[in-house]
């Protein structure tokens, strides 16, 4: 990531309504999507089921969803659990 990728994710979190998908980014996630296809499909599928924004974390092999509400993703583990496509967590984050 580079300094005026750091000024944009700054200017977009001081914004009071911001899409959080917008500032999402991993440059190693093309490079690692592309040997392994099932990253794109399960952030499509959380995209599908309500995320505001998906990425693979760090080099894999996780991949988040951030959501608007507790109820949007605690449905959206629902969702994703019977489609059989690994381990599926809840995290809450720092308030």
């Amino acid at each position: 990531m580079t300094k005026d990728e750091y000024q944009y994710i700054i200017i977009n979190l001081k914004k009071n309504a911001f899409v959080i998908g917008r500032i999402l980014d991993n440059d190693l996630e093309r490079v690692t999507a592309s040997r392994f296809p099932a990253i794109e499909d399960i952030k499509r599928a959380l995209m599908n089921s309500g995320a505001n924004g998906v990425l693979m974390s760090g080099s894999g092999p996780s991949v988040f969803g951030v959501f608007e509400s507790k109820d949007r993703a605690r449905q959206s583990k629902t969702d994703l659990t019977s489609l059989d496509i690994g381990d599926i967590f809840l995290a809450e984050g720092l308030t």
